[in-house]
């Protein structure tokens, strides 16, 4: 409703200043287009995001593994991103748009944890 009102006003101000329409519609076309491919990677990550957060493959404390090369401790869980601590003290930050398209291996925090040589963490 608001958007067809939108482009009525917008129409209504081009017949008075005596505009061309199709100018009009081909600049607010191109300005959609922009503003949508600039808020494509934001948007994926969101909901990537509540996709996580509702499937909720891990949990904060778990570590884990995506494809075999990365790997850590989750230590946050947001709607973009999701934030990893690896042994060696690496603090990731990864959108969640990428971890959705990858393959997450989950190893929950068991009783026997072996320990590591890196500050106070250990590796499942």
């Amino acid at each position: 409703m608001a958007g067809l009102f939108l482009v009525a006003l917008v129409a209504t101000i081009m017949l008075v200043m005596g505009k061309s329409m199709s100018g009009a519609i081909a600049r607010y076309g191109i300005l959609l287009a922009v503003i949508g491919i600039a808020l494509c990677n934001v948007i994926g990550d969101v909901f990537s995001g509540i996709a996580v957060g509702l499937e909720a493959p891990y949990r904060i404390g778990d570590w884990i593994e995506l494809d075999g090369v990365v790997r850590g401790k989750v230590v946050e869980i947001g709607w973009r991103t999701t934030r990893l601590l690896a042994r060696d003290e690496t603090y990731m930050i990864l959108p969640s748009s990428k971890i959705a398209r990858q393959q997450v291996t989950n190893y929950r925090r068991t009783t026997a944890e072996i320990p590591c040589t890196s500050g106070n963490m250990s590796w499942p």
